[in-house]
């Protein structure tokens, strides 16, 4: 008994070795069947690549930065309660309006906000409200901050139920404590 499992192992040996050289056999056949194929598809995953870093490092983290440039007057205006400079610029820099004309929401989502805030201000209700749809964040307290807005937008438009319902989706946004209480 003991000859006939001694013999068997060899066997199952061999076996897994013809199968293991007839798959490297294979993959080396494919690879110099399809070698430009492979070659070709490998070198446009790296230009792809290269371009994507480039456009990142080269075009947008600069427009970026000059569009964070461009908003950091605008801010001041709104912080001093100047939403028209704020919104419209002052002729030496640029306002709300300009900076999401020129560069979207490349700054972030937040110039939506303030432009919308500043309509708001301004009685221009529609406007906000179309600015402060377009504002979507990840911090809890503004974004129930830009739904209430757009339930002032719509009490200024007379139009009650539409406030009553953003204010309501304003104050059970995450049950948050800190700003449901001033909703």
């Amino acid at each position: 008994m003991s000859k006939k499992k001694s013999g068997a192992k060899p066997q199952k040996k061999n076996e897994e070795k013809a199968t293991v050289a007839q798959a490297i056999s294979k993959s080396e056949e494919f690879l110099n069947k399809y070698k430009k194929h492979i070659i070709y598809v490998v070198a446009g995953i790296v230009v792809l690549v290269g371009l994507v870093f480039g456009y990142t490092k080269i075009i947008r983290e600069p427009r970026r930065n000059e569009a964070l440039a461009q908003l950091f007057p605008a801010e001041q205006y709104f912080r001093t309660d100047s939403f028209n400079l704020a919104l419209n610029g002052d002729g030496n820099v640029l306002g709300f309006k300009d900076i999401i004309q020129q560069y979207k929401s490349l700054p972030g989502k937040v110039v939506y906000f303030y432009a919308g805030v500043c309509e708001l201000r301004l009685g221009n209700y529609q406007q906000a409200i179309d600015y402060l749809n377009k504002y979507n964040s990840g911090d809890d307290i503004i974004q129930a901050r830009a739904w209430c807005n757009i339930g002032d937008a719509f009490a200024g438009l007379d139009d009650m139920d539409n406030a009553i319902s953003w204010y309501k989706k304003a104050a059970g946004y995450k049950d948050n404590a800190y700003a449901a209480a001033y909703y």
